[in-house]
């Protein structure tokens, strides 16, 4: 009997270690730095300070220090926390309003959307948003755009070339491996069409006839 509790307690204990390690990895991954943002997002039942509720509902850009401008408190690092951290803080630095309020705070990734979108550019978003998500605040693919050849670039190289499916079944940046500072290339559709062909084709066959008129001299 004692056996049998020992390997249960083994088996325990693995399973717990692997469960810290995972939830450790995922803060990690989720700390924020310089040029990134947060949205915080605060709910409390009673009346109390719901002006306050209502300036503090916002999103914060990071600055190159680390550091976000929080109403009535100021400068508040949040440089390397994790967003769980991050509401803790929150929530103590504004104690003195709130009566138990619920802080969430999200980070926000920028993501830069290249080539045919309607506005292409910088775009600040929540990385368990979808990469369907993310191209409708540029207002969507132009008629040119190539969805077969949509890619995720890093540092000037592809690192993920094949985007359709994660854009159709609404796969999460994260799910897509999309991080910060990573740029979404919508290519031009090839314009080589069946009519393309047609006048290429038309061109040729009355290139020939000239030809053989020239050679027959009747010009």
């Amino acid at each position: 009997m004692k056996k049998q509790s020992f390997y249960l307690l083994m088996i325990f204990m693995t399973a717990f270690g692997l469960f810290a390690n995972l939830h450790a990895q995922e803060f990690k991954e989720q700390q924020l730095a310089a040029g990134d943002a947060i949205r915080i997002q605060i709910w409390q039942l009673s009346d109390r300070s719901q002006n306050l509720i209502k300036n503090l509902n916002s999103d914060y850009t990071i600055d190159g220090y680390g550091y976000i401008t929080l109403p009535m408190v100021g400068l508040f690092k949040v440089e390397g926390k994790t967003p769980r951290e991050i509401a803790q803080a929150v929530k103590k630095k504004y104690a003195d309003y709130f009566e138990e309020p619920f802080v969430i705070v999200r980070p926000l990734i920028r993501v830069v959307l290249l080539g045919e979108f309607i506005r292409p550019g910088a775009y600040r978003i929540d990385p368990k948003e979808s990469l369907w998500r993310l191209i409708e605040m540029s207002g969507g693919p132009t008629s040119k755009c190539d969805l077969k050849k949509l890619s995720v670039n890093r540092n000037g190289k592809p690192v993920n070339k094949n985007l359709l499916k994660s854009f159709e079944k609404g796969y999460s940046l994260t799910e897509i491996g999309v991080k910060s500072g990573d740029q979404i290339y919508g290519p031009e559709r090839n314009s080589f069409s069946i009519m393309t062909v047609l006048n290429y084709a038309n061109f040729a066959v009355s290139f020939a006839l000239l030809y053989l008129r020239l050679k027959e001299g009747r010009y």
